[in-house]
């Protein structure tokens, strides 16, 4: 896969709901770049929104515990973790930003993030 933020290139393109993230658009494409080391539930499906999470080696424990409790909480639909240069990157589906946000609130996470929920265009 191919993951830029930006929209510079062809793909998918993924506005962020909240002009104050760090990458208010992001595109994944086919291609070099990144790697899938983790995937469950249908992270490729139709509908809901898309959180897009990137970071380094250090965070990959925790990234992995969160996911575990995240996963079991209503309206999750599937993750998809990639591994390219300069770390990860984490895609996961939620049914809507209400449920994503209900689901955080009852899971205290691993470690804290600062993830963007996009749609895409």
């Amino acid at each position: 896969m191919r993951i830029t933020f930006s929209e510079a290139t062809p793909g998918t393109v993924y506005r962020a709901l909240r002009g104050d993230v760090p990458h208010p658009v992001v595109t994944i494409a086919d291609g070099p770049g990144y790697d899938e080391v983790h995937a469950d539930g249908d992270p490729d499906g139709r509908g809901g929104v898309i959180l897009i999470e990137p970071f380094g080696d250090r965070c990959l424990a925790a990234w992995h515990e969160n996911r575990e409790r995240l996963s079991s909480q209503r309206g999750y639909m599937g993750s998809r973790l990639l591994r390219g240069e300069p770390g990860y990157v984490a895609v996961s589906r939620w049914s809507s930003p209400l449920m994503y946000a209900r689901a955080t609130r009852a899971v205290e996470p691993a470690i804290e993030w600062q993830p963007a929920l996009y749609l895409s265009d």
